[in-house]
Protein backbone atom coordinates (compact mmCIF):
# COMPACT_ATOMS: atom_id res chain seq x y z
CA UNK A 1 0.00 0.00 0.00
CA UNK A 2 2.59 2.39 0.84
CA UNK A 3 4.56 1.89 -2.42
CA UNK A 4 1.92 2.27 -4.40
CA UNK A 5 0.84 5.80 -2.49
CA UNK A 6 4.75 6.70 -2.88
CA UNK A 7 4.68 6.14 -6.58
CA UNK A 8 1.03 7.53 -6.97
CA UNK A 9 2.04 11.16 -5.29
CA UNK A 10 5.25 11.36 -7.13
CA UNK A 11 3.26 10.47 -10.75
CA UNK A 12 0.77 13.05 -9.31
CA UNK A 13 3.56 15.94 -9.04
CA UNK A 14 5.52 14.64 -11.66
CA UNK A 15 3.51 14.65 -14.80
CA UNK A 16 3.67 19.04 -14.37
CA UNK A 17 7.10 18.84 -14.85
CA UNK A 18 8.54 20.38 -17.47
CA UNK A 19 9.45 18.59 -21.12
CA UNK A 20 13.36 19.29 -20.00
CA UNK A 21 13.28 18.11 -16.55
CA UNK A 22 11.16 14.94 -18.00
CA UNK A 23 13.65 14.32 -20.50
CA UNK A 24 16.59 14.15 -18.06
CA UNK A 25 14.75 11.89 -16.21
CA UNK A 26 14.32 9.56 -18.94
CA UNK A 27 17.92 9.78 -20.03
CA UNK A 28 18.91 8.04 -16.08
CA UNK A 29 16.58 5.36 -16.23
CA UNK A 30 17.34 4.88 -20.30
CA UNK A 31 21.08 4.14 -19.20
CA UNK A 32 19.84 2.36 -15.99
CA UNK A 33 17.89 -0.17 -18.07
CA UNK A 34 20.03 -0.82 -21.29
CA UNK A 35 22.76 -1.58 -19.07
CA UNK A 36 20.80 -3.46 -16.70
CA UNK A 37 18.87 -5.33 -19.78
CA UNK A 38 22.76 -6.22 -21.26
CA UNK A 39 24.49 -7.34 -18.01
CA UNK A 40 21.47 -9.91 -16.76
CA UNK A 41 19.59 -10.76 -19.66
CA UNK A 42 21.13 -13.11 -22.15
CA UNK A 43 18.38 -12.24 -25.16
CA UNK A 44 19.65 -8.54 -25.29
CA UNK A 45 23.36 -9.73 -24.82
CA UNK A 46 22.99 -11.79 -27.56
CA UNK A 47 21.01 -9.34 -29.75
CA UNK A 48 23.55 -6.53 -29.11
CA UNK A 49 26.66 -8.29 -29.53
CA UNK A 50 25.52 -9.28 -32.79
CA UNK A 51 24.62 -5.61 -33.90
CA UNK A 52 28.02 -4.29 -32.30
CA UNK A 53 26.03 -2.45 -29.77
CA UNK A 54 27.54 -3.96 -26.93
CA UNK A 55 27.90 -2.66 -24.22
CA UNK A 56 25.04 -0.27 -24.82
CA UNK A 57 26.52 3.38 -24.48
CA UNK A 58 23.53 5.91 -23.84
CA UNK A 59 24.43 9.66 -23.48
CA UNK A 60 21.78 11.12 -24.67
CA UNK A 61 17.57 9.76 -25.39
CA UNK A 62 18.91 9.58 -29.40
CA UNK A 63 21.00 7.40 -28.84
CA UNK A 64 18.87 4.68 -27.85
CA UNK A 65 18.52 4.37 -31.95
CA UNK A 66 21.77 3.04 -31.91
CA UNK A 67 20.35 -0.05 -30.14
CA UNK A 68 18.82 -2.63 -32.49
CA UNK A 69 15.01 -3.30 -32.30
CA UNK A 70 13.37 -6.92 -32.16
CA UNK A 71 10.47 -8.07 -33.27
CA UNK A 72 7.32 -9.49 -31.88
CA UNK A 73 8.81 -12.47 -33.88
CA UNK A 74 12.10 -12.48 -32.13
CA UNK A 75 10.36 -12.21 -28.62
CA UNK A 76 7.97 -14.79 -29.39
CA UNK A 77 10.48 -17.56 -30.70
CA UNK A 78 13.20 -16.64 -27.79
CA UNK A 79 12.37 -19.01 -24.98
CA UNK A 80 11.22 -17.05 -21.92
CA UNK A 81 14.02 -18.20 -19.89
CA UNK A 82 16.38 -16.17 -22.29
CA UNK A 83 14.25 -13.02 -22.06
CA UNK A 84 14.24 -13.43 -18.10
CA UNK A 85 16.72 -11.14 -16.24
CA UNK A 86 19.04 -13.38 -13.79
CA UNK A 87 18.22 -13.21 -10.21
CA UNK A 88 14.45 -12.68 -10.82
CA UNK A 89 12.11 -15.94 -9.15
CA UNK A 90 9.79 -16.59 -12.19
CA UNK A 91 7.68 -18.24 -9.94
CA UNK A 92 6.82 -15.26 -7.77
CA UNK A 93 5.94 -13.38 -10.87
CA UNK A 94 2.60 -13.74 -13.07
CA UNK A 95 2.89 -14.58 -16.19
CA UNK A 96 0.85 -13.43 -19.10
CA UNK A 97 0.19 -14.15 -22.89
CA UNK A 98 -0.97 -11.59 -25.34
CA UNK A 99 -1.53 -11.45 -28.63
CA UNK A 100 -1.78 -7.17 -29.34
CA UNK A 101 -2.40 -6.26 -32.51
CA UNK A 102 -0.83 -9.15 -34.37
CA UNK A 103 -2.54 -12.25 -33.28
CA UNK A 104 1.48 -13.28 -32.56
CA UNK A 105 0.77 -14.69 -28.71
CA UNK A 106 3.89 -13.73 -26.48
CA UNK A 107 4.34 -14.19 -22.60
CA UNK A 108 6.21 -11.76 -20.14
CA UNK A 109 6.69 -12.05 -16.42
CA UNK A 110 5.43 -9.48 -14.74
CA UNK A 111 7.02 -8.99 -11.24
CA UNK A 112 5.01 -7.67 -7.84
CA UNK A 113 7.21 -4.30 -7.90
CA UNK A 114 5.93 -3.55 -11.60
CA UNK A 115 2.41 -4.51 -10.96
CA UNK A 116 2.22 -1.81 -7.86
CA UNK A 117 3.45 0.68 -10.09
CA UNK A 118 1.02 -0.22 -12.85
CA UNK A 119 -1.58 0.85 -9.86
CA UNK A 120 0.36 3.69 -9.36
CA UNK A 121 -0.07 4.67 -13.23
CA UNK A 122 -3.68 3.93 -13.18
CA UNK A 123 -4.48 5.68 -10.44
CA UNK A 124 -2.91 8.90 -11.62
CA UNK A 125 -5.10 8.78 -14.50
CA UNK A 126 -8.62 7.85 -12.87
CA UNK A 127 -7.57 10.66 -10.96
CA UNK A 128 -7.14 13.08 -13.72
CA UNK A 129 -11.05 11.67 -14.52
CA UNK A 130 -12.34 13.33 -11.37
CA UNK A 131 -12.43 9.37 -9.50
CA UNK A 132 -12.04 9.43 -6.23
CA UNK A 133 -11.27 7.05 -3.31
CA UNK A 134 -14.57 6.30 -2.60
CA UNK A 135 -15.69 5.63 -6.20
CA UNK A 136 -16.24 2.01 -7.29
CA UNK A 137 -14.51 0.87 -10.12
CA UNK A 138 -14.77 -2.23 -12.35
CA UNK A 139 -12.44 -3.39 -14.94
CA UNK A 140 -13.41 -5.67 -17.92
CA UNK A 141 -10.45 -7.70 -19.70
CA UNK A 142 -11.12 -10.62 -21.78
CA UNK A 143 -10.11 -14.41 -19.79
CA UNK A 144 -11.20 -17.42 -20.09
CA UNK A 145 -10.92 -20.49 -18.11
CA UNK A 146 -7.63 -21.48 -15.90
CA UNK A 147 -5.40 -18.38 -16.68
CA UNK A 148 -7.74 -15.76 -15.76
CA UNK A 149 -8.63 -17.32 -12.31
CA UNK A 150 -4.61 -17.29 -11.86
CA UNK A 151 -4.54 -13.86 -12.78
CA UNK A 152 -7.37 -12.54 -10.63
CA UNK A 153 -5.69 -13.98 -7.81
CA UNK A 154 -2.61 -12.90 -8.27
CA UNK A 155 -4.15 -9.30 -8.54
CA UNK A 156 -5.96 -9.08 -5.12
CA UNK A 157 -3.11 -10.41 -2.77
CA UNK A 158 -1.12 -7.06 -1.97
CA UNK A 159 -1.81 -6.65 1.58
CA UNK A 160 -3.52 -3.09 2.89
CA UNK A 161 -3.80 -2.59 -0.74
CA UNK A 162 -5.74 -5.72 -1.76
CA UNK A 163 -8.25 -4.99 1.20
CA UNK A 164 -9.03 -1.99 -0.51
CA UNK A 165 -9.58 -3.43 -3.74
CA UNK A 166 -11.54 -6.05 -2.71
CA UNK A 167 -13.94 -2.86 -1.47
CA UNK A 168 -14.20 -0.47 -4.33
CA UNK A 169 -12.09 -2.39 -7.57
CA UNK A 170 -13.73 -5.11 -9.35
CA UNK A 171 -11.54 -7.10 -11.78
CA UNK A 172 -14.00 -8.83 -14.06
CA UNK A 173 -13.34 -11.67 -17.25
CA UNK A 174 -15.55 -12.22 -20.06
CA UNK A 175 -15.41 -14.88 -21.68
CA UNK A 176 -19.31 -14.91 -23.48
CA UNK A 177 -22.11 -14.82 -20.60
CA UNK A 178 -23.18 -11.15 -20.57
CA UNK A 179 -26.16 -11.80 -18.14
CA UNK A 180 -24.06 -12.44 -15.42
CA UNK A 181 -22.07 -9.61 -15.62
CA UNK A 182 -25.23 -7.46 -15.80
CA UNK A 183 -26.40 -8.72 -12.69
CA UNK A 184 -23.23 -8.02 -11.07
CA UNK A 185 -23.48 -4.51 -12.47
CA UNK A 186 -26.93 -3.89 -11.16
CA UNK A 187 -25.85 -5.09 -7.79
CA UNK A 188 -22.76 -3.53 -7.09
CA UNK A 189 -23.62 -0.40 -9.22
CA UNK A 190 -19.51 0.75 -9.76
CA UNK A 191 -19.46 4.46 -10.94
CA UNK A 192 -16.58 3.74 -12.88
CA UNK A 193 -16.51 1.12 -16.30
CA UNK A 194 -13.18 0.05 -17.78
CA UNK A 195 -13.62 -1.90 -20.75
CA UNK A 196 -13.28 -2.74 -24.72
CA UNK A 197 -15.60 -0.16 -26.63
CA UNK A 198 -17.27 -3.44 -28.36
CA UNK A 199 -18.22 -4.85 -24.47
CA UNK A 200 -19.61 -1.12 -23.41
CA UNK A 201 -21.59 -2.00 -26.78
CA UNK A 202 -22.52 -5.79 -25.48
CA UNK A 203 -23.42 -4.18 -21.88
CA UNK A 204 -25.75 -1.98 -23.98
CA UNK A 205 -27.41 -4.47 -25.52
CA UNK A 206 -28.22 -6.42 -22.77
CA UNK A 207 -28.92 -3.94 -20.45
CA UNK A 208 -31.80 -2.76 -23.46
CA UNK A 209 -33.30 -6.54 -23.75
CA UNK A 210 -33.55 -6.58 -19.96
CA UNK A 211 -35.15 -3.08 -19.91
CA UNK A 212 -32.55 -2.11 -17.03
CA UNK A 213 -30.61 1.16 -17.17
CA UNK A 214 -27.40 1.61 -16.12
CA UNK A 215 -25.29 4.83 -15.76
CA UNK A 216 -21.63 5.18 -14.70
CA UNK A 217 -19.77 8.50 -13.82
CA UNK A 218 -16.41 7.49 -15.89
CA UNK A 219 -16.04 5.00 -18.93
CA UNK A 220 -12.70 3.96 -19.86
CA UNK A 221 -12.30 2.71 -23.19
CA UNK A 222 -9.20 0.59 -23.83
CA UNK A 223 -8.24 -3.05 -25.47
CA UNK A 224 -9.46 -2.03 -28.92
CA UNK A 225 -10.05 0.87 -30.85
CA UNK A 226 -13.37 2.59 -30.18
CA UNK A 227 -14.42 5.28 -33.30
CA UNK A 228 -16.25 8.41 -32.36
CA UNK A 229 -19.97 7.19 -32.86
CA UNK A 230 -19.40 4.24 -29.93
CA UNK A 231 -17.62 6.61 -27.81
CA UNK A 232 -21.08 8.88 -27.86
CA UNK A 233 -23.01 6.23 -28.02
CA UNK A 234 -21.15 5.21 -24.65
CA UNK A 235 -21.43 8.32 -23.93
CA UNK A 236 -25.37 9.06 -24.39
CA UNK A 237 -26.40 5.72 -22.85
CA UNK A 238 -24.89 5.40 -19.71
CA UNK A 239 -24.64 9.08 -19.16
CA UNK A 240 -21.30 8.67 -18.41
CA UNK A 241 -18.10 11.19 -19.14
CA UNK A 242 -15.42 8.83 -22.16
CA UNK A 243 -11.84 8.97 -22.21
CA UNK A 244 -9.77 6.56 -23.95
CA UNK A 245 -7.04 4.37 -22.46
CA UNK A 246 -4.09 3.28 -25.21
CA UNK A 247 -2.64 0.13 -23.40
CA UNK A 248 -1.78 -3.26 -23.41
CA UNK A 249 -0.75 -6.64 -21.54
CA UNK A 250 3.05 -6.23 -22.09
CA UNK A 251 3.48 -2.96 -20.96
CA UNK A 252 0.90 -1.70 -19.06
CA UNK A 253 -0.45 1.77 -19.36
CA UNK A 254 1.20 3.43 -22.22
CA UNK A 255 -0.86 6.62 -22.92
CA UNK A 256 -4.21 8.32 -21.92
CA UNK A 257 -6.37 10.77 -22.75
CA UNK A 258 -6.39 14.35 -21.56
CA UNK A 259 -9.45 15.45 -19.67
CA UNK A 260 -9.05 18.23 -22.32
CA UNK A 261 -9.28 15.72 -25.14
CA UNK A 262 -6.76 17.12 -26.28
CA UNK A 263 -4.57 13.84 -27.17
CA UNK A 264 -2.99 11.03 -25.70
CA UNK A 265 -0.78 11.70 -22.63
CA UNK A 266 2.53 9.27 -22.28
CA UNK A 267 3.71 8.33 -19.44
CA UNK A 268 7.22 9.74 -19.75
CA UNK A 269 8.35 9.03 -16.19
CA UNK A 270 7.95 4.85 -16.61
CA UNK A 271 8.69 5.00 -20.68
CA UNK A 272 10.40 6.23 -23.58
CA UNK A 273 7.75 5.97 -27.01
CA UNK A 274 9.15 5.97 -30.33
CA UNK A 275 6.99 6.58 -33.64
CA UNK A 276 8.99 5.32 -36.38
CA UNK A 277 8.31 4.99 -39.64
CA UNK A 278 10.80 2.91 -42.19
CA UNK A 279 13.20 2.77 -38.63
CA UNK A 280 13.51 6.34 -38.53
CA UNK A 281 11.37 9.03 -35.79
CA UNK A 282 8.34 10.23 -37.81
CA UNK A 283 5.16 12.48 -37.19
CA UNK A 284 3.26 9.24 -37.79
CA UNK A 285 3.96 5.97 -37.94
CA UNK A 286 4.40 2.42 -35.49
CA UNK A 287 4.79 2.60 -31.87
CA UNK A 288 7.63 1.42 -30.37
CA UNK A 289 8.20 1.33 -26.24
CA UNK A 290 11.02 1.09 -23.76
CA UNK A 291 9.39 0.10 -20.49
CA UNK A 292 11.95 1.41 -17.09
CA UNK A 293 10.21 -0.18 -15.06
CA UNK A 294 9.58 -3.75 -16.32
CA UNK A 295 12.38 -5.95 -14.58
CA UNK A 296 11.48 -9.79 -15.16
CA UNK A 297 11.24 -9.65 -19.09
CA UNK A 298 12.70 -6.25 -19.91
CA UNK A 299 10.81 -4.71 -22.97
CA UNK A 300 13.29 -2.22 -25.38
CA UNK A 301 12.48 -0.88 -28.42
CA UNK A 302 9.21 -3.03 -28.06
CA UNK A 303 6.94 -2.73 -31.10
CA UNK A 304 3.45 -2.68 -30.44
CA UNK A 305 2.12 -3.01 -33.85
CA UNK A 306 0.20 -0.25 -32.96
CA UNK A 307 0.02 3.22 -35.15
CA UNK A 308 0.29 6.74 -33.67
CA UNK A 309 0.91 10.56 -34.87
CA UNK A 310 2.89 12.25 -31.80
CA UNK A 311 2.84 15.75 -32.00
CA UNK A 312 4.95 18.60 -30.01
CA UNK A 313 2.18 20.81 -29.31
CA UNK A 314 2.07 22.29 -25.95
CA UNK A 315 -1.16 20.30 -23.94
CA UNK A 316 -3.56 23.23 -22.92
CA UNK A 317 -4.14 21.37 -19.68
CA UNK A 318 -0.63 22.77 -18.39
CA UNK A 319 1.24 19.12 -18.26
CA UNK A 320 4.83 18.49 -19.49
CA UNK A 321 4.17 14.74 -20.57
CA UNK A 322 4.62 13.51 -23.98
CA UNK A 323 1.84 13.84 -26.16
CA UNK A 324 0.12 11.56 -29.02
CA UNK A 325 -2.43 13.35 -31.11
CA UNK A 326 -4.45 10.02 -31.90
CA UNK A 327 -4.04 6.04 -31.50
CA UNK A 328 -5.33 3.60 -33.60
CA UNK A 329 -4.98 0.10 -32.17
CA UNK A 330 -6.44 -3.21 -33.00
CA UNK A 331 -9.51 -2.77 -35.14
CA UNK A 332 -12.35 -6.24 -33.72
CA UNK A 333 -15.90 -7.10 -34.89
CA UNK A 334 -18.29 -8.68 -33.25
CA UNK A 335 -19.19 -12.38 -34.27
CA UNK A 336 -22.72 -12.91 -35.43
CA UNK A 337 -24.71 -16.03 -33.84
CA UNK A 338 -28.02 -17.45 -34.40
CA UNK A 339 -31.07 -15.66 -33.37
CA UNK A 340 -29.35 -12.28 -33.42
CA UNK A 341 -26.62 -12.96 -30.76
CA UNK A 342 -23.02 -11.31 -30.88
CA UNK A 343 -20.29 -12.63 -29.02
CA UNK A 344 -17.95 -9.57 -27.98
CA UNK A 345 -14.67 -9.93 -30.01
CA UNK A 346 -12.76 -9.95 -26.16
CA UNK A 347 -14.47 -12.98 -25.18
CA UNK A 348 -12.87 -14.05 -28.84
CA UNK A 349 -9.21 -12.77 -28.18
CA UNK A 350 -9.65 -14.28 -24.94
CA UNK A 351 -10.23 -17.83 -25.91
CA UNK A 352 -7.88 -18.11 -28.76
CA UNK A 353 -4.49 -16.31 -27.35
CA UNK A 354 -4.11 -18.39 -24.54
CA UNK A 355 -4.30 -21.74 -26.87
CA UNK A 356 -0.70 -23.74 -26.06
CA UNK A 357 1.19 -23.94 -29.43
CA UNK A 358 -0.39 -21.17 -31.28
CA UNK A 359 2.05 -18.59 -33.35
CA UNK A 360 -0.28 -16.83 -34.73
CA UNK A 361 -3.77 -16.80 -35.26
CA UNK A 362 -6.93 -14.92 -37.41
CA UNK A 363 -10.90 -15.70 -37.31
CA UNK A 364 -13.14 -14.41 -40.00
CA UNK A 365 -16.84 -14.85 -40.16
CA UNK A 366 -18.23 -15.41 -43.96
CA UNK A 367 -21.89 -13.96 -44.53
CA UNK A 368 -23.44 -17.63 -43.97
CA UNK A 369 -22.30 -17.38 -39.97
CA UNK A 370 -19.95 -19.76 -40.46
CA UNK A 371 -16.35 -19.21 -39.04
CA UNK A 372 -12.64 -19.45 -40.60
CA UNK A 373 -9.66 -20.19 -38.60
CA UNK A 374 -6.53 -19.57 -39.85
CA UNK A 375 -3.76 -20.82 -37.58
CA UNK A 376 0.40 -20.90 -37.57
CA UNK A 377 0.82 -23.73 -35.76
CA UNK A 378 3.82 -26.06 -34.98
CA UNK A 379 3.18 -29.70 -36.58
CA UNK A 380 3.63 -31.35 -32.93
CA UNK A 381 1.05 -28.97 -31.33
CA UNK A 382 -1.60 -28.80 -34.11
CA UNK A 383 -3.54 -31.85 -33.06
CA UNK A 384 -4.23 -30.50 -29.15
CA UNK A 385 -4.79 -26.84 -30.76
CA UNK A 386 -7.16 -28.45 -32.50
CA UNK A 387 -8.93 -29.93 -30.09
CA UNK A 388 -8.90 -26.99 -27.31
CA UNK A 389 -9.83 -24.66 -30.33
CA UNK A 390 -13.26 -26.76 -31.00
CA UNK A 391 -13.87 -27.15 -27.72
CA UNK A 392 -13.77 -22.81 -26.79
CA UNK A 393 -15.72 -22.28 -30.38
CA UNK A 394 -18.59 -24.49 -28.79
CA UNK A 395 -18.60 -22.73 -25.51
CA UNK A 396 -18.90 -19.15 -27.31
CA UNK A 397 -20.26 -20.24 -30.89
CA UNK A 398 -22.49 -23.07 -30.03
CA UNK A 399 -23.40 -24.87 -33.22
CA UNK A 400 -21.52 -22.77 -35.64
CA UNK A 401 -19.27 -24.36 -37.80
CA UNK A 402 -15.88 -24.08 -37.58
CA UNK A 403 -13.23 -24.56 -39.90
CA UNK A 404 -9.76 -24.85 -39.09
CA UNK A 405 -7.16 -24.52 -41.39
CA UNK A 406 -3.15 -23.73 -40.65
CA UNK A 407 -1.47 -21.83 -42.71
CA UNK A 408 2.42 -20.75 -43.44
CA UNK A 409 1.72 -17.28 -42.78
CA UNK A 410 -1.10 -14.51 -42.26
CA UNK A 411 -0.87 -11.35 -44.09
CA UNK A 412 -1.05 -8.19 -42.28
CA UNK A 413 -1.87 -4.98 -43.31
CA UNK A 414 -0.85 -2.83 -41.41
CA UNK A 415 -3.42 -0.74 -38.83
CA UNK A 416 -5.89 -2.13 -40.72
CA UNK A 417 -5.75 -5.64 -39.74
CA UNK A 418 -8.54 -7.45 -38.22
CA UNK A 419 -7.59 -10.57 -35.70
CA UNK A 420 -11.54 -10.60 -35.84
CA UNK A 421 -13.33 -9.97 -38.74
CA UNK A 422 -16.92 -10.50 -39.74
CA UNK A 423 -18.17 -10.53 -43.19
CA UNK A 424 -22.07 -11.87 -42.00
CA UNK A 425 -24.81 -9.49 -42.57
CA UNK A 426 -26.68 -7.21 -39.75
CA UNK A 427 -24.81 -5.09 -37.21
CA UNK A 428 -21.47 -7.25 -36.63
CA UNK A 429 -19.27 -4.55 -36.07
Amino acid sequence: MLKIVRDWLWLESSQWKSKEELSLAQLSKLKQTTERAYQLVSFYRALYDKAGASPPIIFSLEDIRTLPKATREQYRDAPLDTRTAKRIDASSCCQMTTSGSTGMPLTVLLESRAATYRDALNLRMLRAYGVGPLDRVCRVRGGFGREADLSARWAVKRGLWGRYRDNRYRLLFFSGNIREHLDFFLKWKPTVLIAAGSYCKTLMEASENEGEELAFKVVVTTAELSDSSTRKLIQERFSAGVFDHYANEELGSIAWECPSHAGYHVNSESSLVEVLKDGELHTEGEVHVTSFYQMATPLIRYATGDMATMTQEECPCGRGLGLLKAVQGRILDFITTGGGGRVSPIAVVAALETIRGVEQYKLTQNNDLSIDAQLRVDESNRQPATRELRSRCRILFGELPVQIRFVESIEMAGSKFRLIESHAKGPAS
